[in-house]
C-alpha cells in the first residue's frame, strides 16, 4: 500500500506537472493574442479608436506591445510600450509600476484636412473628469514626434517625459519638448506638480528660441511662464518673455521684452521693444476683465516712438524719399466678447500723433500733428476728428517757413472707417484749408467723399473737389483754380481700379510765375483714363510689381502764355499736343514716368510755328534722378507773309540727371534735304545757367536746285534768283544774362532781280551777339561785279549790325577805269527814304555811255587845278530819261 500510494502521488503530482506546463505553453503561445484582442476591445469601449496593435510578449511582470495604431488626426502610431508590473499588485490595485513608451508618432492635419476630436472616458475614480491617483507609479516617455499644421508649414514637436505618481495621489513630471519647423526652432523644459486634490502647477521655460515669418526674423527668445489652475481650467499665468533681436525686412533690428498676468479673471499684457541702434521705441500696455454676461472690459494703450524714419521708408536702391522722426499714441477702452463667437467688439478712444519729416525730392521739411476719436465695433473701425491738422513747413536750408492748417470750420471735419478685408476705407472730407507764410499765401476748399467697392462684383465711388487761390514757393500765382470730377472704384483680382466716369477737370482763371510767364487767359485741362484702362491701379501686398499704376490721357487743350525775359515779351499761343502720361508709383519711392506728345500747335512771338510734335520722355521724378526725352518729328515753320524760311523738320534728344544737368542735341532740315542744321548744348536746372552751339552746314543753291526761291519764299516773292554756297554756326551761354555770337561764311554769291544782278560776294561775318543781333563795325564783304543798268567793277563794303540798325563804313566799286565811292551812312527799317552820298573818281564817260544811253543835268562848280585837270564841286546829277537808276 504505501508503494502503491506513492505512485499514485506521483502520478498525480506528475499528471499536475504536465497540466501546469500545458498551461504555462498554451499561455505563452496564445495568450499574448488573446490578450491583443482583449486590449484592442477595451481601449475601443473607453472611445479610443484603436484599429491595430500586438502583444509581443507577455509574461510574469513584464509585457511588451507593439506596432499600436489609433486613428486619431492623420493616424496616431506607438511603436512600442513596456509595461513592467507585480502580478499580484497589477490583479489587486489595477496598476503597473512602469510603462514605457517609446516612438510615438502623431500628425494632425491643416485646416483643410479632417477635425480629430479625442474622447477618452475618465479612468476608476476620476471625479469630475480629475483622476484621485494615477494609475502607474512611473511614466517614461521617449522619442515622441508630433507634427502640427502651422501658417509657414509644418511644425514638428518632440517630446521627452518622465512622470512620478505620489503616495498621495500627488504627481511630478519632468520633460523636455523641442519645437522645429520652417518658421523656426526652440526647446522648453517643462516641470509639473499635480496635486491630490487636482490642483496643478506647471513651469515653462524658453530656451534658443527663433521664429521667421513674412519678413520678420527673431532670435535669442528666452524666458518662463508659471501657471496654477487645475485640469478644468487655470486660476494664474504669469510669465516673462525676451527677444534678443527682432529684424524686419527693412533692416530695422530691435530687442523687445513681454509680459503676461492673468489672475480671477482679470489679464493684463505689457509689450515693449526697442531697436538696438537708436531705432523705434514701441510699447503695448492691454487690460482685459471679466465683466457681466459675455463680455470682457478692455482698455488698450499704444505708443511707438520713431525716432529714424528712414529704416521704414528706404526703396530700391537705398535711397528714402522722406526721412524724419514721428510719434503716435492710442487709447482705446470697450467691450470685447469673452468667448469666441461672442458679442462684437466695441471700442473707442482718442488717437494722435507727430511728425518731423524732410523730402529731399521736393526740398522741404514737415512738421505734422494732428488728433481724431478711433471707434471699433464689430469688425467695422473708423476714426474722426474736428481738430486742426496743422503742418509746418519749411524749404530745405533755411528758407522762411510758411504754415498749412485744416480750419476746422462747420463742416471743417473728416471721418475714416473700413472693416477687415475690404480695399479701402470709407473717407469724408469737408475742409477748409489756408496757408500763410512771409511770401506766400493759398486758401481754398477740399471736399472728397469716398466709398469703396464691397465686393469684387461692387463699384465704388470718389467724388473730389478742390479749389485753390494764392500765391504759391517759387513765385506761382493761382486765381481760380479748381480740380473736381468722379471716380468709380472696382476690386479686380485684388487690384483695386480707378477710372473716371467723365474727365477730370483741372483748370485755372490765371496762372502766372513771378518774373518769367503768365497765362492771362488761365488753363482748362481734361484729364481721362486710356483707352480700355483705368486711370489708376492700385496694388496693396503685391511685392512683385509696382503697387501703384496711373495711365492718364490730356486731349490737346488752348494755350496762351507769354514768356517774361529781361526787357521781352515772348508770346507764346496755339494749342498743346495730345498727352500720355504713364506712372508706377511705388508706395515710399520715388515715382517712373513715361510721356507721350503728339500734334499740337505753338507760335512762338509771331515768327516761329512749332507743329505735327512727336515726342517722348521717361523719367524719375526727383533731384538728380536721370531721365531722357526723345523728340521723334516737330515741324518747324517760320512765320511771315513771305515767310523768310521754308518749313523745316526737326527731331532730337535729351537726357538729365547728374552734374551735367540737362543735355540735349536737335538736328532737321528742309523736306528735300538741301539745308542742313545742328543744335547742341545743356542746362542746369538749379542754377539756370547753360550753353549751346549751331551750325547750318554749307547749303549750295544753283538755277537747277535747290532753289533759292524755294527755300527762302521771302526771295521768291520779291523775284529774287540765289546761287552759290551759305553756312553758318554760333554759340550761346546763359546764366543771369545771355552771352552769344555766331559766323556766317557766303562762298560765290550771286543775288538776281528784275534789271540788277550782284555776283561774287564773298565774305565771313563774325556777330558778337545773336539775341539781339550785333556784326561790330568793319565787317568785310567782298563784290564781284554789279549790275543795276551799269556794269560795276569788283567792289567791297566794310559794315555792322546793332540796334536793328545796318551801318555802313565804306563802300566802293569800280566802273568805267574809275571808281564810285559812297559815303558812310545808316540803314534802319522803317524809314520812309535814304540817302546817300556818292563820290565818282576818274570815271572814262565814254565807256558808260557804251552801256547807256544816258543824259544828266548838271549843276556844279567846275575849277581847272592844272592843265589837263578839273574837278566838279557838289554836282547834282539829274538823269532825264534814264533806263536804270545811276
Amino acid at each position: 500500500m504505501t508503494v502503491r500510494a506513492k505512485r499514485v502521488s506521483v502520478g498525480i503530482a506528475l499528471a499536475a506537472a504536465a497540466m501546469v506546463l500545458a498551461a504555462t505553453l498554451t499561455w505563452w503561445f496564445a495568450g499574448p493574442a488573446l490578450a491583443g484582442r482583449w486590449a484592442l476591445d477595451a481601449l475601443q469601449r473607453r472611445g479610443v479608436p484603436a484599429t491595430a496593435l500586438t502583444v509581443r510578449s507577455l509574461g510574469f511582470g513584464r509585457a511588451e506591445i507593439v506596432d499600436v495604431r489609433i486613428a486619431w488626426g492623420e493616424g496616431l502610431g506607438i511603436a512600442r510600450i513596456v509595461v513592467s508590473y507585480q502580478p499580484l499588485r497589477l490583479i489587486a490595485e489595477g496598476r503597473p509600476e512602469r510603462i514605457e513608451v517609446s516612438g510615438v508618432r502623431f500628425s494632425v492635419a491643416g485646416r483643410s484636412g479632417p477635425s480629430t476630436k479625442l474622447v477618452v472616458d475618465s479612468p476608476p475614480g476620476a471625479a469630475g473628469g480629475v483622476p484621485s491617483r494615477l494609475p502607474f507609479d512611473h511614466l517614461a516617455l521617449s522619442d515622441a514626434v508630433v507634427t502640427l499644421p502651422s501658417p509657414a508649414g509644418p511644425l514638428t514637436v518632440v517630446v521627452e517625459a518622465q512622470v512620478e505618481a505620489g503616495p498621495d495621489g500627488a504627481a511630478e513630471a519632468r520633460g523636455r519638448v523641442a519645437l522645429d519647423g520652417a518658421a523656426g526652432s526652440a526647446a522648453l523644459p517643462v516641470a509639473a506638480t499635480l496635486h491630490a486634490d487636482g490642483r496643478i502647477a506647471v513651469r515653462v521655460d524658453l530656451e534658443a528660441g527663433r521664429w521667421r515669418w513674412r519678413g520678420v526674423a527673431v532670435d535669442g527668445l528666452t524666458g518662463a511662464a508659471s501657471l496654477a489652475g487645475s485640469l478644468t481650467g487655470l486660476d494664474r499665468v504669469e510669465g516673462r518673455f525676451s527677444a534678443a533681436r527682432v529684424a524686419l525686412s527693412d533692416g530695422t533690428a530691435m530687442a523687445a521684452t513681454a509680459e503676461v498676468d492673468f489672475a480671477d479673471g482679470a489679464a493684463l499684457l505689457i509689450i515693449d521693444a526697442a531697436a538696438t541702434a537708436g531705432g523705434p521705441v514701441l510699447s503695448l500696455e492691454a487690460r482685459a476683465e471679466r465683466a457681466a454676461g459675455e463680455v470682457a472690459e478692455v482698455a488698450l494703450d499704444f505708443t511707438a516712438d520713431l525716432p529714424d524714419l528712414r529704416p521704414f521708408l528706404t526703396v530700391a536702391g537705398g535711397v528714402p524719399p522722406v526721412t524724419g522722426e514721428a510719434r503716435v499714441s492710442m487709447s482705446l477702452a470697450g467691450t470685447v466678447p469673452a468667448e469666441p463667437g461672442g458679442a462684437p467688439w466695441r471700442l473707442s478712444g482718442p488717437i494722435g500723433g507727430e511728425a518731423a519729416l524732410s523730402l529731399p525730392v521736393l526740398g522741404v521739411d514737415l512738421e505734422i500733428a494732428g488728433s481724431g476719436v478711433a471707434t471699433a465695433e464689430g469688425s467695422a473701425l473708423s476714426i474722426a476728428g474736428a481738430a486742426p491738422v496743422t503742418t509746418r513747413i519749411a524749404a530745405s536750408g533755411g528758407a522762411e517757413a510758411w504754415l498749412l492748417s485744416m480750419l476746422p470750420t462747420a463742416d471743417g471735419e473728416w471721418h475714416l472707417s473700413g472693416r477687415p478685408g475690404a480695399p479701402l476705407p470709407a473717407l469724408a472730407i469737408r475742409a477748409d484749408y489756408a496757408l500763410d507764410g512771409p511770401a506766400t499765401g493759398l486758401s481754398g476748399s477740399l471736399r472728397a467723399d469716398l466709398a469703396p467697392p464691397d465686393g469684387a462684383d461692387d463699384v465704388g465711388r470718389l467724388g473730389l473737389a478742390l479749389s485753390a487761390d494764392g500765391l504759391l514757393p517759387g513765385g506761382v500765382s493761382l486765381a481760380g483754380a479748381a480740380a473736381q470730377g468722379g471716380l468709380d472704384l472696382r476690386e479686380v483680382s485684388g487690384e483695386l481700379q480707378l477710372s473716371p466716369a467723365a474727365c477730370l477737370e483741372v483748370r485755372a482763371d490765371r496762372l502766372s510765375v513771378d518774373g518769367r510767364a503768365d497765362m492771362p487767359r488761365g488753363l482748362d485741362l481734361c484729364l481721362r483714363a486710356r483707352a480700355d484702362q483705368p486711370l489708376l491701379v492700385l496694388r496693396p501686398g503685391d511685392r512683385d510689381r509696382p503697387p501703384a499704376l496711373l495711365r492718364l490721357a490730356v486731349p490737346s487743350a488752348p494755350l496762351d502764355l507769354v514768356v517774361l525775359a529781361p526787357g521781352q515779351r515772348v508770346p507764346v499761343v496755339g494749342t498743346l499736343p495730345d498727352l500720355t502720361v504713364d506712372a508706377a508709383i511705388p508706395p515710399l519711392g520715388l515715382p517712373s514716368l513715361a510721356l507721350s506728345a503728339r500734334g499740337g500747335a505753338l507760335a512762338i512771338d509771331g515768327r516761329l510755328a512749332i507743329e505735327a510734335i512727336e515726342a517722348e520722355a521717361t523719367a524719375i521724378v526727383g533731384d538728380d534722378e536721370p531721365g531722357s526725352a526723345w523728340l521723334h518729328r516737330a515741324t518747324l515753320r517760320p512765320l511771315g507773309d513771305p515767310a523768310p524760311l521754308a518749313p523745316l523738320t526737326a527731331g532730337g534728344a535729351a537726357r538729365w540727371g547728374g552734374q551735367e544737368g540737362v543735355v540735349f542735341d536737335l538736328a532737321g532740315g528742309d523736306a528735300d534735304g538741301a539745308l542742313s542744321f545742328v543744335l547742341t548744348g545743356r542746362h542746369d536746372p538749379m542754377s539756370g545757367s547753360g550753353s549751346a552751339t549751331f551750325r547750318i552746314d554749307p547749303l549750295s543753291l544753283s538755277a537747277a536746285g535747290p532753289r533759292a526761291a524755294d527755300l527762302f519764299p521771302v526771295l521768291g516773292r520779291a523775284g529774287i534768283e540765289a546761287t552759290g554756297t551759305v553756312s553758318a554756326e554760333g554759340r550761346a551761354d546763359w546764366s543771369e544774362r545771355m552771352r552769344s555770337g555766331g559766323r556766317l561764311v557766303v562762298n560765290g554769291l550771286s543775288l538776281a532781280g528784275a534789271g540788277w544782278k550782284i555776283s561774287g560776294i564773298e565774305t565771313e561775318l563774325e556777330a558778337s551777339s545773336l539775341f539781339p543781333l550785333i556784326l561790330p563795325e568793319g565787317q568785310l564783304i567782298a563784290i564781284e561785279g554789279l549790275e543795276a543798268g551799269l556794269r560795276f567793277d569788283a567792289g567791297a563794303a566794310a559794315i555792322g549790325v546793332e540796334g536793328n540798325r545796318l551801318s555802313v563804313q565804306a563802300m566802293g566799286f569800280g566802273l568805267a577805269d574809275g571808281a564810285v565811292v559812297v559815303e558812310p551812312f545808316t540803314v534802319t527799317p522803317g524809314e520812309p527814304e535814304q540817302r546817300l552820298e556818292l563820290e565818282v573818281e576818274r570815271v572814262d564817260l565814254a565807256r558808260v555811255s557804251e552801256q547807256v544811253a544816258i543824259e544828266v543835268e548838271a549843276t556844279a562848280i567846275v575849277g581847272v587845278d592844272a592843265p589837263g585837270s578839273a574837278w566838279l564841286h557838289r554836282a547834282p546829277l539829274r538823269p532825264v530819261g534814264a533806263p536804270a537808276p545811276l
